[in-house]
């Protein structure tokens, strides 16, 4: 389910120390500003945060040798008026 991040999500990001952090302040070490922050969204599985949206992957949810199944998501923007 694609949805606004909420306050308390929590997340391995891919490539980091393997430990889940909450979201927010992941990406407020990104060096985001809180506005960015707000309007954040992400890709959410029964499992937990599963993408931050054109961040990051978590972890837990990254392809690898196990694999079975791959979804390709494709996220776009509001159509723009000519």
């Amino acid at each position: 389910m694609v949805r606004p991040l909420a306050p308390l999500d929590r997340f391995a990001p891919l490539g980091g120390s393997g430990r889940a952090v909450r979201v927010v302040d992941w990406l407020a070490r990104q060096g985001l500003p809180a506005f960015v922050r707000r309007t954040q969204w992400v890709l959410a599985t029964p499992r937990g945060v599963a993408w931050v949206i054109g961040r990051r992957p978590d972890l837990g949810h990254a392809v690898g040798e196990g694999t079975r199944v791959v979804a390709c998501w494709r996220i776009e923007g509001p159509a723009r008026q000519a």
